[in-house]
């Protein structure tokens, strides 16, 4: 067995030897085969903040989703994403 910290990957190398009465056979050559394990890190939790109301609004909402933050070669990214059902304009988001 072997542990993988969350977000890493390591190479392992399994090698075959054949022995004649507990000496090595240097007549026949050692096999190795690679095996690459990766433990990718799990996202954490999306929250896109609480739901928000308002009558005849003229200025803009303003998102409050919890910021993602990555960690050594750990890369995470929050994206917003529009789907717009409504009559007028499609609203935009920035940052």
């Amino acid at each position: 067995t072997i542990t993988v910290t969350p977000g890493d990957q390591v190479q392992l190398t399994w090698t075959v030897t054949s022995m004649v009465n507990g000496v090595v056979n240097t007549n026949c050559p050692a096999t190795t085969d690679v095996v690459t394990i990766y433990n990718y890190a799990a996202n954490p939790a999306a929250n896109a903040g609480a739901d928000q109301e308002d009558c005849g609004r003229t200025t803009a909402f303003t998102l409050d989703a919890t910021p993602v933050v990555s960690t050594g070669n750990i890369q995470q990214i929050g994206t917003w994403t529009v789907q717009y059902t409504g009559a007028n304009t499609a609203p935009t988001v920035s940052d």
